[in-house]
């Protein structure tokens, strides 16, 4: 495996685990399956403390997301006296509820709290408990009253049922193909666990190579806690088994694949408002990218006339790493959009604040190219790892030669802090006095100048 490509799995692998730590809340049953599927791919202490400690919840635990939360870290750490009583009185009230109601609304529809109190069982109880008893006939009977159709589900199932000494009746795809990126992570942490499936049954090594290889050529996607951590776990199993197997490897990968960061471009100029030369913009970004040293690293997507509701439209659609908005600010610190008129239509910092934090996947900088945008970005950085807003009204030749010069170094493998100074160093340069309009906001602890979306070969690259 090269320098290049050992280095661009690395830089995913941080990613990940960035969003695993922020997404982490404990006690919960999401975090307690993260840690579990930490373990079982093999992941040291340092990987695992992403997740911080393992509080044993408070309170009673009869209600099923508490006591799953408490079974996943009985699994962790002996429980004290007093924690195993009050594990032992919430599964007495537990066992009595009905598993299958009609609304669906019980752990029994919610496998990672099924795999908690299964984790929670095997790790406290007799197999011939009335818990041990009842939590296998739930497992048992599930197929029956409302059969999982998704594999992530149909895996975790699988799990809970290995743990307690049962068969699950639902087989799980045959076909990789058949498996998103996370469900391969999942599947290849069971794998690693040995007991849910027979090594007949499915080869690990075929399903590493096909995470590594979807890796290559996308970026993964996932938000919730243990999905994140199925995705962190597998590709750390991975890449260790296949470092030792390097050339080997590296000959089943598809050649000259990118691994490519999305720059979304979206533009409005509503009818009624100044004309802005938002085409030039978009022109000048382009042909930037193009005379970059890694412009088949970059994708330009531009998307025009955006409406509100094209928002959700484009980033679930293209999941971008960046997003650039280019268009007219209010005063009131507001972007205006269209409506369906074509008229102008504003949002507030609030609404995309919650844009971001509902649609972040991959994105690590949003660009506000518009005047008074400032707060904005700031509201942003909230969710958003850097964001660059404007405090004030800003000409449009200024912010084309700020886009620019911001895009061309970052085809150039330099920091978002690099490309941001840059950005302003263009203005000086062209004689634009609004160098100090633009300013770049970051959440709280992130360094800028570490991020770097476009990854240069190790050996080709100089200090920032």
């Amino acid at each position: 495996m090269n320098a290049a490509m050992t280095q661009s799995f690395g830089a995913e692998l941080s990613r990940i685990a960035a969003n695993l730590k922020d997404s982490t809340v404990w006690p919960s049953p999401a975090t307690g399956l993260a840690l579990q599927l930490l373990k079982l791919c093999g992941c040291d202490e340092r990987r695992t403390s992403l997740l911080g400690p393992t509080p044993f919840p408070g309170g009673p635990l009869d209600a099923a997301p508490a006591a799953a939360a408490a079974g996943f870290a009985m699994a962790v750490s002996e429980p004290q006296r007093e924690e195993l009583s009050r594990w032992r009185e919430g599964m007495k009230r537990l066992v009595k509820r009905e598993p299958f109601p009609r609304d669906r609304q019980t752990f029994a529809y919610r496998p990672s709290e099924l795999v908690g109190l299964a984790v929670g069982i095997s790790a406290t109880e007799d197999r011939s408990s009335l818990s041990a008893a009842w939590i296998r006939s739930v497992v048992q009977n599930l197929p029956s009253k409302s059969p999982p159709t998704n594999a992530w589900a149909l895996l975790l199932y699988h799990y809970a049922a290995a743990i307690l000494g049962v068969q699950f009746p639902l087989a799980i795809p045959a076909r990789l193909s058949e498996y998103d990126t996370t469900e391969l992570g999942l599947l290849i942490a069971l794998l690693a666990q040995g007991s849910v499936f027979k090594a007949a049954e499915f080869d690990a090594s075929a399903a590493q190579n096909a995470l590594l290889e979807r890796v290559v050529t996308e970026s993964p996607i996932a938000r919730d806690t243990e999905r994140l951590a199925a995705l962190f776990g597998a590709l750390s199993l991975s890449l260790k088994t296949r470092l030792s197997e390097s050339s080997s490897f590296a000959q089943t990968l598809p050649t000259n694949t990118i691994m490519k960061q999305k720059i979304l471009f979206l533009a409005a100029n509503p009818t009624g408002t100044t004309p802005l030369a938002l085409d030039e913009e978009c022109r000048q970004i382009t042909e930037k990218i193009r005379a970059a040293a890694h412009r088949d690293s970059l994708e330009l997507i531009t998307r025009w006339a955006v409406r509100p509701e094209d928002l959700l439209q484009h980033l679930n659609e293209h999941r971008p790493h960046v997003v650039h908005f280019s268009g007219h600010g209010t005063a009131t610190e507001e972007i205006v959009l269209l409506d369906k008129d074509k008229n102008p239509k504003t949002v507030p910092a609030p609404a995309l604040k919650q844009l971001f934090a509902t649609l972040k996947d991959n994105i690590r900088v949003v660009v506000l190219n518009a005047c008074f945008s400032k707060q904005q970005a700031s509201a942003i950085t909230e969710v958003v790892d850097c964001a660059i807003g404007m405090n004030k009204a800003i000409g449009d030749d200024a912010a084309i030669a700020f886009a620019a010069a911001f895009y061309q170094a970052i085809g150039f493998g330099r920091s978002v802090k690099v490309a941001f100074e840059s950005g302003k160093s263009a203005l000086m340069l062209e004689g634009i006095p609004e160098e100090k309009t633009p300013e770049l906001l970051c959440k709280t602890g992130v360094d800028p100048a570490a991020i770097v979306l476009v990854e240069p070969d190790i050996s080709q690259r100089n200090p920032k």
